[in-house]
């Protein structure tokens, strides 16, 4: 059994989520565990290409990967920096990467692959994309209740990873007890498409939106038509592989029309099939974690809380007013409403009276 990692940012399940996901379970044997780290929004301020929640999201890629066979552990990449601010060596070793990554050397990387796209948004993940990495270097030390004493032994990226790792790599080798570096494994980057909505094809999308989008991007060239729709066959969908060697041999001799018709068909197929993996899987409930290592963080996270706020929180759902909050709670109205009041300036709930952040599991270190 081998612990492989990889990460992912987004708020939808899209084609180049899928893709992902899919190539890392052909490098997969049975026993094998993947860890997969999920940018959420505490941590990252990913571009707004949708409504859904991160949990939503993070338990829709749960069921994907329990359909698709493949047995992983979800952490979020917000847990997995408070867990590195805790840690005064991990810390120091992920601070010395970052001021040791050369931008010209990323700049050269997204040069060389078409499919990147170096943004200003993009640039702003350098950062991550280094945090995401000393995650993995060090997933035993940061998450002891999910390594179990084992190491990350494969970590699955994108190339744009080569314009940081050799740098990162010394830093490491430097400034920390030997580390044993995982064997990268590439993942050919689906085609990006420049969507004037900027939302990837995504499992939401009817057919009529798909063939809104593929025309937006239109004209297409040959090339692009081909890797854009080949993240159909790493399915092993027998129809759909099919219908796509089928599309693929007559390419050549279509009109733009049939062409448009053809990759959108293929697409509702996709996701078709995708959904109904979903559809099909149990929901696994990926749990917030703390670890907490010593008794002041244990002090910490429980000095705000009391059983009144407790209660409170139970009924906090970001659809409740606060007369409707108010109603359910065995406490007078006013002490009901100061407790909320005074939640919001904790950080406990946000102004929709919604729990701020669920913690469902907290692990002691008693060693």
């Amino acid at each position: 059994m081998a612990l492989r990692y990889t990460s992912i940012s987004t708020t939808n399940i899209n084609y180049p989520i899928t893709d992902l996901l899919l190539d890392i379970k052909s490098h997969c044997d049975e026993e094998d565990v993947l860890v997969i780290c999920y940018w959420d929004y505490d941590s990252f301020d990913i571009e707004t290409i949708g409504t859904d929640s991160s949990r939503y999201i993070v338990n829709q890629i749960s069921k994907l990967l329990s359909g698709l066979n493949i047995k992983s552990n979800i952490i979020y990449m917000s847990d997995a920096i408070r867990r590195i601010n805790h840690n005064e060596d991990v810390s120091r070793v992920l601070t010395s990467a970052k001021f040791n990554i050369k931008f010209n050397k990323i700049l050269e990387i997204y040069k060389k692959n078409k499919y990147m796209d170096l943004s200003r948004a993009t640039l702003g993940k350098v950062n991550f994309l280094a945090t995401d990495y000393i995650i993995c270097l060090f997933f035993n030390e940061l998450y002891p209740e999910l390594a179990k004493g084992k190491l990350i032994k494969y970590y699955h990226n994108t190339d744009r990873f080569l314009g940081i790792k050799k740098e990162v790599d010394e830093i490491v080798s430097k400034v920390s007890s030997p580390v044993e570096f995982p064997q990268v494994i590439y993942w050919k980057s689906a085609p990006i498409l420049k969507y004037s909505s900027r939302e990837w094809i995504s499992i939401k999308m009817s057919k009529r939106e798909i063939e809104d989008e593929i025309r937006k991007n239109w004209p297409i060239e040959i090339n692009m038509i081909k890797d854009l729709v080949s993240v159909g066959l790493k399915l092993g969908n027998a129809s759909l592989n099919n219908r796509i060697e089928t599309f693929f041999k007559d390419l050549e001799k279509l009109n733009d029309e049939i062409k448009i018709r053809e990759i959108v068909e293929i697409f509702y197929s996709y996701f078709f099939n995708i959904k109904q993996i979903i559809d099909s899987s149990e929901e696994k409930g990926i749990k917030r974690i703390t670890y907490v290592e010593t008794k002041e963080k244990l002090k910490q996270i429980f000095k705000n809380l009391n059983p009144a706020k407790l209660e409170i929180l139970k009924v906090c759902d970001g659809k409740k007013t606060i007369d409707e909050i108010v109603a359910i709670i065995p406490l007078k109205s006013n002490s009901v409403r100061s407790y909320i009041s005074r939640m919001k300036k904790e950080n406990l709930i946000t102004n929709s009276k919604k729990p701020l952040r669920l913690v469902d599991e907290i692990v002691i270190n008693l060693e």
